[in-house]
């Protein structure tokens, strides 16, 4: 069960980022089409883009730090004996998931207080609230801390890989 959880979330991420980055092209082409063909634009492409955009951030760092392949400096990790780098991994693995809780919390206030404004991108046609926008966040970063939470108490979908074992 747990193993199913981690592959759904696993294959969320990857789904949400997919369908963002697919829908962000399809987009900016017919964007073009019209501005070079028809001489027309829409004023809403932009800012559903620019949300489509964070989307597939929020989404993709969910997918490589669930997948603990986030940026990090490993030589540091390589040089120490086995027994260490595996404290050494655990203790960031502890750090990544407070993080990620943390931005959970305040993705949650910040929805709430955006909510209770009533703010919408009044700017252009694009009748979206902010606040569902915003709620990829705490959404994301909640997939996040399931997923270093389960590779935390001993499941793994893929075994860490050193950067000295990648290159063997």
């Amino acid at each position: 069960m747990v193993q199913s959880l981690y592959a759904l979330l696993r294959r969320a991420d990857e789904m949400v980022s997919v369908l963002a980055l697919a829908t962000v092209l399809f987009i900016m082409t017919q964007e073009m089409v019209a501005r070079s063909i028809f001489g027309v634009s829409f004023t809403w492409t932009e800012d559903f883009s620019r949300v489509l955009l964070v989307v597939l951030v929020y989404f993709g760092a969910s997918a490589v730090a669930g997948e603990d392949r986030h940026i990090r400096v490993e030589f540091v990790l390589d040089m120490l004996p086995v027994r260490w780098s595996t404290i050494a991994r655990v203790v960031i693995d502890i750090a990544c998931l407070s993080f990620a809780l943390t931005a959970v919390w305040l993705g949650v206030r910040l929805i709430r207080d955006t909510a209770a404004l009533g703010l919408t991108f009044a700017h252009s046609e694009f009748a979206l609230p902010v606040w569902v926008a915003q709620s990829c966040i705490p959404v994301s970063f909640a997939f996040m801390a399931v997923r270093i939470a389960l590779r935390l108490l001993g499941y793994r979908q893929t075994p860490v890989e050193t950067t000295l074992q990648r290159e063997a």
